[in-house]
């Protein structure tokens, strides 16, 4: 069992998913864990704002765990009071919660979102995945992925969240922008993306394939300038509907944090060309 040590304090004034708000008692009043119907990386943030935390977690299950690159780690009984705690502060700055994209898998489900904060005087806006892994025998975790420190929280420390592995099977595309990464191929990685595709970074600036600007272009020069080899990708699981493929990695080389082996979710969109179209990432960022 993870023992939590306690939340960190968080200066923000308000948490905002997208553009619509949540009502944040819609579930309120609903004991009942199957009115949390969905999947679960999509009614996560939902229970968690609306009351439902305790909902949530007999949704969850007795051998579930939770990761958060703010709040930590709980697993077993200790998720009830992490998720109550979480849910608590949640509310006291009055998040709000949109989802913005959804891919299924075979043994998993990833929602992504736009984490927007308003601290002090200004509005932060962040992107943040959650992915929600069934296992045999009841038991599931969840993985929550953002840029902690873009809004102004204090990291958890994170080691790696999931182990590499080489049977994981990717798209011609993603692989091929995987081996250019890794053998630090800057004109190899563009060569992935089709006219006009972007990149999303962890603090959501898009980098797009275009000859005008090369933003994109510029953006990856920029990572390989900054670490003497190229930047590995250690698959470690995914979900892949035939058009979208989320995939869950362990970092090595990266220049945008101090150590290997940080975790991080990529979400790749393959157009009609067979090349990239999209990429996001969720990660530390520099």
């Amino acid at each position: 069992m993870i023992k939590k040590t306690g939340l960190p304090a968080v200066d923000l004034a308000l948490w905002h998913y997208g553009s619509t708000l949540l009502e944040v008692r819609d579930l309120s009043d609903r004991g009942d864990p199957a009115s949390l119907r969905g999947w679960i990386s999509d009614v996560y943030f939902p229970a968690l704002l609306s009351g439902a935390a305790d909902q949530l977690v007999r949704r969850l299950g007795a051998r579930a765990s939770v990761d958060d690159p703010l709040y930590g780690r709980a697993s077993g009984d200790a998720v009830r009071g992490y998720l109550r705690d979480v849910a608590t502060q949640l509310m006291e700055v009055q998040a709000t919660f949109t989802k913005v994209a959804f891919t299924l898998g075979a043994d998993r489900d990833v929602t992504e979102g736009t984490l927007e904060v308003a601290c002090r005087e200004s509005r932060v806006a962040i992107p943040v995945g959650v992915v929600a892994v069934r296992r045999p025998g009841r038991e599931l975790i969840v993985r929550v992925y953002f840029d902690a420190r873009h809004i102004g929280g204090r990291r958890a420390v994170r080691t790696p969240l999931v182990p590499g592995d080489a049977k994981v099977s990717v798209p011609p595309a993603v692989a091929a922008h995987l081996q250019a990464l890794d053998r630090g191929d800057l004109d190899g990685v563009i060569a992935t993306f089709e006219p006009g595709a972007a990149v999303r970074d962890p603090r959501g600036c898009l980098h797009a394939r275009e000859e005008s600007t090369r933003a994109m272009w510029r953006y990856y020069k920029a990572i390989f300038d900054a670490t003497s080899r190229g930047v590995t990708w250690h698959p470690g699981g995914q979900a892949d509907d035939g058009r979208t493929c989320a995939i869950e990695v362990t970092v090595d080389g990266s220049a945008s944090v101090n150590a290997d082996g940080h975790p991080g979710l990529a979400v790749y969109e393959i157009g009609d060309s067979g090349l990239l179209r999209a990429l996001r990432l969720y990660e530390e960022h520099a």
